[in-house]
């Protein structure tokens, strides 16, 4: 049985106006105003695999080995596409991850209420170490500029009035909607500057089924927060086989909105 506990860290991490105290809480319970219960971020990719349990048709331009960034300071600022219909079940929006040393446990790195679609989170402008973790290690294919880069995955989630957890919030668009091609954006907190260079693939069989999946990189973290891009570029499905490439990128595809939900 899962013994419920109370808030296990609070620690200030900016002293700019607007910045919440980092805090940590249960993922499947309540700390003195609010429950998660939700899924983890980091997906079942090589850049999830960075930290070992976080995460599309082509996209509108080339931004393969472009260098190209996507550093954000000060504020993160939405902007729900029909974000009225939700005024009455959305009533806090959160910035918050975990790391695999304690999954159990969510923190959030910033608050703001919801204001018919409408939200600035405004961002710590250095997280504390101990809420960080380097990555672990990677297919040879892939270069890692700093190994030992101190990072975190987040993820925005939207709370009900009665402080449960009601959605995410996600910034993406759909390539194609029959084929399920999308871009999502993932959220992520580097200590230090670092970039992830290459190709990989990743195969496992699941009721005769056998998935492969290529992922490539041009991602360019610099110290701070950053967006970076999950493009499902194609998906090629038989009776024994699906064949999925991804790339991930911090060049901005552009044309990307805010959804509750899934990216529509």
């Amino acid at each position: 049985m899962v013994q419920l506990r109370k808030l296990v860290n609070r620690t200030a991490v900016a002293n700019h106006g607007g910045a919440m105290e980092a805090e940590t809480i249960l993922k499947n319970g309540r700390n003195s105003k609010s429950q998660t219960s939700r899924r983890n971020f980091l997906r079942k990719t090589c850049f999830g695999v960075l930290l070992a349990g976080t995460i599309l048709c082509s996209c509108d331009k080339d931004d393969k080995d472009d260098g190209a960034t996507s550093r954000v300071t000060g504020n993160i600022t939405i902007d729900v596409v029909d974000g009225e219909t939700y005024s009455s079940q959305i009533d806090s929006v959160y910035l918050s991850g975990s790391t695999r040393f304690d999954v159990d446990h969510r923190t959030r790195f910033a608050r703001a209420g919801y204001n018919n679609g409408k939200v600035t989170l405004v961002l710590p402008a250095e997280v504390d170490d101990r809420y960080l973790q380097t990555p672990l290690a990677l297919p040879s294919t892939i270069t890692i500029s700093n190994p030992n880069v101190r990072m975190i995955f987040t993820g925005i989630e939207a709370y009900s009035p009665n402080g449960w957890r009601f959605n995410n919030i996600r910034y993406g668009k759909v390539l194609d909607k029959d084929k399920g091609f999308n871009i999502t954006t993932e959220f992520v907190y580097v200590a230090s500057d670092v970039s992830l260079k290459g190709t990989a693939s990743r195969s496992y069989t699941e009721e005769g089924v056998t998935h492969e999946t290529t992922e490539t990189y041009s991602v360019n973290l610099k110290t701070g927060w950053n967006y970076y891009y999950r493009i499902f570029e194609d998906r090629i499905e038989t009776e024994t086989k699906i064949t999925s490439k991804i790339r991930f990128t911090t060049s901005d595809p552009g044309g990307l909105k805010w959804y509750v939900g899934a990216v529509q």
